[in-house]
């Protein structure tokens, strides 16, 4: 079940890179340095978000694949958000400027 949960998590983190090349291929640089900067921000938030969800397994053998699936499941809501910032119109006042 670890290895299950650690396959899906790398699958997650695949998509993630995916979407993070694309949106790169569209933003200006200036942008790129703003997202980076988020990006970073947000990785260390889901960090200390699964480890503060799985406090109360730490030291068990279920604590592992418990971490992987909260990484998961936030890495994939990432995604979806991220998908919508590359699909975003020119002119969207919610969107980067390019």
């Amino acid at each position: 079940m670890n290895g299950q949960a650690g396959r899906g998590l790398r699958e997650a983190e695949e998509q993630l890179r995916r979407f993070y090349t694309r949106l790169e291929t569209k933003y200006a640089a200036e942008t790129m340095a703003g997202f980076r900067e988020t990006q970073e921000a947000w990785l260390h938030f889901r960090e200390i978000e699964c480890a503060f969800e799985t406090r109360d397994t730490v030291g068990g053998s279920i604590h592992p694949m418990l971490v992987d699936q909260c990484k998961t499941r936030m890495t994939l809501q990432r995604v979806k958000d991220l998908e919508l910032l590359s699909n975003c119109q020119e002119g969207h006042l919610g969107c980067p400027v390019r």
